[in-house]
């Protein structure tokens, strides 16, 4: 088991940002061990886009390194110069600042050698030999888009040089495990989990106790894998049903928001999610499919199963090995026929296996896992006396 290990974990989301993977992990694995959670930075540029979110960031900035849990320490990195993701000259400069940053930080914390954690390829210098003795690649999902783009090259080859330096690779997404793992003895499969149980019963909270039921409930970033037309077309055609979104709005959602009985209730604490979802008739996953989508495993399948509530997705590559358990459907008129499934013959004993089978894939789970294999890759330190050979 890890244990005593002081970990750099490098992530491409901000620690108040939906929480998933990212802060899921570095909060198990501080348990045992310490862990330097380093944000990426923003630039200027992204002041047009988000401007709160931005200046907020370059506060936590300038406040440095704090520790927000018990050996877990909280540190944004500096101010980036825009295009970070579209050129690559770009995104060296901006690699360098960030490496000088979390190379200060780990040293204000006493860390003389740390475990290199990634979770974001936009990291790929990290990769490279800095004395590290592990560097771990956790590859989420592929930031696909067409092939031919310029962003997709860039993250190409940067998914192309972390890969060359790591040492150990998991993976949520059986695609990338059967694309590229099976051969390659340093990739692991460990899908996503989750770490909370229902509220006890009781009215849920102000916002969405005045809603009527049925509720169909959303729990997630409302982005460009959500399927608009896919809920324009539910919400038309059960006026008396009600659909409720949680979470923060990147995309221009149109005249959903009009609709009397599509409610947005905006981002909500973590802790307050289980009453939330213990609100909802039923949880939905309205992803579009593509090539865009085809690695991605939403967390909130699992989050939707502690809760115990029935979930109706569209097909989700990486959600085929749980039907059964969920239901998943082709198009609108599927999806609409196994919400109307679930709402008139849902039973205590569906809810109970459900549950079950969210408690047999908690994070604490998952993370039990992956410090096993992190023990076994570790480098084994050489009698007193004796040299350790280079990585």
């Amino acid at each position: 088991m890890a244990e005593g290990l002081d970990i750099l974990f490098l992530s491409g989301v901000r620690w108040e940002f939906s929480f998933q993977r990212h802060q899921q992990i570095a909060q198990f694995l501080a348990r045992r061990n310490r862990v330097l959670f380093m944000e990426i930075g923003l630039s200027p540029a992204n002041l047009l886009k988000e401007p709160a979110v931005t200046v907020n960031h370059w506060k936590n900035w300038r406040r440095g390194i704090r520790e927000i849990r018990p050996n877990l320490f909280r540190h944004a990195a500096p101010p980036l110069f825009p295009l970070n993701r579209r050129v690559l000259a770009v995104n060296r400069i901006n690699q360098g600042i960030i490496f000088r940053s979390a190379r200060r930080a780990w040293k204000k914390l006493g860390m003389a050698s740390p475990l290199f954690w990634i979770s974001d390829p936009y990291f790929s210098l990290f990769a490279r030999d800095h004395g590290q003795p592990l560097t771990v690649f956790d590859w989420i999902h592929d930031d696909a888009g067409a092939a031919e783009t310029r962003l997709y090259r860039v993250y190409r080859r940067l998914r192309e040089e972390t890969l060359r330096g790591a040492d150990i690779v998991f993976t949520p997404s059986r695609v990338i495990y059967d694309r590229h793992g099976r051969e390659d003895p340093r990739f692991h499969l460990v899908p996503h989990g989750v770490d909370f149980q229902p509220a006890t019963p009781g009215p849920g909270p102000e916002d969405i106790s005045g809603i009527p039921s049925p509720i169909i409930g959303f729990v997630g970033t409302i982005g460009e894998a959500v399927d608009l037309r896919l809920l324009e077309s539910l919400a038309d055609k059960r006026k008396d049903w009600s659909f409720v979104l949680i979470g923060e709005v990147r995309k221009s959602v149109g005249n959903l928001r009009g609709r009397s009985n599509v409610h947005f209730l905006g981002q909500k604490k973590r802790e307050d999610l289980p009453r939330y979802l213990s609100s909802f008739s039923a949880g939905m996953i309205p992803y579009r499919i593509n090539s865009a989508t085809e690695t991605v495993h939403p967390v909130k399948t699992y989050e939707y199963l502690a809760a115990g509530i029935a979930v109706v997705s569209t097909r989700l590559p990486e959600l085929l090995p749980l039907e059964g358990v969920i239901h998943l459907e082709r198009d609108a008129e599927g999806f609409l026929q196994a919400l109307d499934e679930v709402l008139g013959a849902d039973s205590p004993e569906g809810k109970t296996i459900r549950m079950d089978f969210a408690r047999k894939n908690t994070w604490k789970k998952r993370v039990g896992e992956i410090e096993r294999i992190i023990s076994g890759a570790l480098p084994i330190s050489p009698p007193q006396g004796e040299t350790q050979p280079g990585r």
